[in-house]
């Protein structure tokens, strides 16, 4: 509900509605949970452009997701850090926590964080006048992006074949079963 909230632009209640869920989350002691709440909110406070708040709550999940070992909660958590550096003008850090990012999604396979973190990188070079680093990022994104494309389009072409099949057979087993009513 605190998401929808957010996505609404409705930050009080989502704010609300976030730290509901994160009581309830500590007094069960579910780790992972509330580190995915802590990020939550620190989405909620970036998009109010409250960075300190969101800085602290990225850092508290970052923390909770490297204590557990969830890498995806780790790699994402770093993006989310280092696009918040970014939007800070802080473009070493943001850096740091950016190609770790990538780095991690990466090797555990996560597609879209690396397209990502390839787009935030290239920000973040072209800032620091790296343009020879910042077009190479780019263009990584770019291949990223289409590579994830297409791979969508597959499965939406799979999926309508499927359907197609399954349609067809169902006719001709619905037009059996009314030749053999009749």
């Amino acid at each position: 509900i605190g998401n929808i909230y957010d996505k609404q632009g409705n930050y009080a209640e989502a704010l609300k509605k976030h730290f509901e869920a994160l009581a309830i989350e500590k007094a069960i002691g579910d780790k992972f949970d509330i580190a995915t709440t802590c990020r939550d909110i620190g989405d909620v406070y970036d998009n109010q452009a409250n960075y300190s708040e969101a800085l602290k709550m990225y850092l508290e999940a970052l923390a909770i997701y490297e204590e557990i070992g969830d890498k995806e909660g780790i790699a994402i958590s770093d993006m989310n850090i280092g696009q918040l550096y970014t939007s800070l003008n802080k473009t070493k850090d943001a850096q740091n926590y950016l190609s770790r990012a990538l780095a991690l999604s990466k090797a555990i396979g996560l597609k879209e964080y690396s397209r990502d973190s390839y787009a935030s990188l290239a920000i973040v070079d072209s800032m620091m006048g790296n343009y020879k680093a910042a077009l190479a990022e780019h263009k990584l994104f770019i291949l990223y992006r289409d590579s994830l494309s297409n791979e969508e389009t597959q499965k939406e072409t799979l999926q309508s074949a499927m359907q197609y099949e399954y349609d067809k057979k169902e006719a001709i087993s619905k037009a059996e079963q009314e030749k053999k009513d009749a």
